[in-house]
């Protein structure tokens, strides 16, 4: 049994989006998740994660991002 696989990596990615859904209450809230682990894109557990978020936009520049939040996308 792959406890990591089967309990951890869909309990991490249900408290992601549990945040992200309190973070977000209305049309007009922005929010940016930061993973700042590079296994979320240098391993395939981690890739599984962030496309199971379903994130509508991904970035690793900090000017996307603050664009973003301040409504400048």
């Amino acid at each position: 049994r792959d406890d990591f696989a089967e309990e951890r990596m869909p309990r991490m990615v249900l408290t992601l989006r549990q945040w992200a859904g309190r973070a977000v209450r209305t049309r007009a809230d922005r929010a940016a998740i930061v993973l700042c682990d590079p296994r979320a894109v240098s391993t395939r557990y981690g890739r599984d994660a962030v496309a199971a978020l379903g994130l509508a936009q991904r970035s690793a520049r900090v000017a996307d991002i603050e664009a973003f939040l301040e409504g400048r996308v």
